[in-house]
């Protein structure tokens, strides 16, 4: 089968005719193809070169009006001017041609890592949105910081005692020794001034008790009542921020829209500062009980040192009275100037034995 035409033409299309008049011989051959001509990589970038050297100032006319400089800060470019198309500064995934994008995903407002109880501002809701600007950036996180170094200050505490503290325990007299060959008499005088000795005693440890127990039960509910008065003034707290928060536009329940970790961890960590406190109270307390203590036993080992001096003038001022020294004992009434519990309703009076044979002596 043939494609040509019954009379003998060539069913080819005529090739066009050339300008110039010149031959079309030259159609079949093959030229090169043009290349599409593309953007330069290598071509400067408004915003990450340096500018360059702007030329030297031409007078404008009327009617091409001069183009206002770009706004820099810190190196960085605010706001692209109106001839220049904005430029996200996250290169793309493609020729390494970067992308174009609004102007306010730019961020030029990158904020500190601020962490509370282990989560950043973003992720308690309270980070500084994108299009604040780059000063008042500063100041929220300088505010910011403050607050936080506020709260570190302050950690949620009970106020001070005011219940105060058990007097200091009477001084007991020591109890009587008996000396080498004492009579019965003596002995028996001996024997019930020990004993009254000994029912002053548990007297004086009963009503220290009972003062103890008294002073446990106001310090719980001192504690009780504190904690409640720090619970209404944390509630009249949280409904003026709740207020705020809504006169703001802001969602009042937002602490019941954060993660359930991260209203873990807020308490967590606001306990272990109580904690703190009560563990640093207990210490500071602990030392002044120690500081006490020892005040205590220096006043009592210097009214000892006393009595024993007082005992001693006794003893000579005995051994000097006439018949000391035929041996027979002899019982003596002292008043030394020191206070002492009371004993028989006597808290001044003490009986001497004074004994010639040997120096053995007691309080009575």
């Amino acid at each position: 089968m043939s494609f040509n035409d019954p009379n003998g033409s060539n069913n080819k299309r005529p090739a066009p005719q050339s300008y110039g008049g010149e031959s079309s011989s030259s159609q079949n051959v093959e030229e090169p193809r043009k290349r599409r001509v593309t953007g330069m990589n290598n071509a400067p970038d408004p915003l990450f070169d340096p500018p360059a050297p702007a030329p030297a100032p031409v007078p404008a006319t009327a009617s091409v009006p001069a183009p206002a400089p770009a706004p820099y800060y810190g190196g960085q470019l605010l706001e692209p001017p109106s001839s220049m198309p904005a430029v996200n500064t996250q290169p793309s995934f493609g020729r390494g041609l970067r992308s174009i994008a609004p102007a306010l995903l730019m961020p030029y407002n990158a904020q500190p890592n601020i962490l509370v109880a282990g989560h950043t501002l973003q992720e308690l809701g309270v980070g500084i949105p994108n299009w604040v600007l780059p000063e008042e950036v500063l100041r929220r996180q300088r505010c910011i910081a403050n607050e936080i170094e506020y709260q570190k200050n302050n950690p949620p505490a009970l106020p001070p005692s005011r219940i105060p503290d058990l007097p200091p325990k009477k001084d007991i007299p020591d109890y009587l020794e008996f000396p080498d060959g004492v009579d019965e008499e003596t002995r028996r005088v001996i024997e019930d001034r020990n004993n009254k000795i000994a029912s002053e005693a548990q007297k004086i440890d009963r009503e220290r008790n009972n003062m103890a127990a008294k002073k446990s039960r106001a310090l719980r509910i001192e504690a009780r009542d504190n904690y409640r008065e720090l619970l209404i003034e944390a509630k009249a707290e949280l409904k003026l921020v709740r207020l705020m928060l809504t006169a703001h536009g802001f969602d009042p329940a937002m602490w019941d829209h954060l993660a359930p970790h991260v209203r873990v961890n807020l308490p967590a960590q606001t306990r272990g500062e109580a904690n703190a406190v009560d563990a640093r109270r207990a210490e500071l307390k602990k030392r002044e009980d120690a500081r006490k203590r020892v005040e205590r036993m220096r006043a009592r080992n210097m009214l000892r040192a006393q009595r024993e001096a007082a005992e001693a003038a006794a003893l000579q001022q005995a051994q000097a009275l006439p018949g000391a020294g035929d041996g027979e004992e002899t019982l003596q009434v002292v008043s030394p100037d020191v206070p002492t519990a009371a004993v028989d309703g006597n808290s001044a009076d003490y009986l001497q034995v004074v004994s010639p044979r040997q120096e053995g002596q007691g309080y009575l």
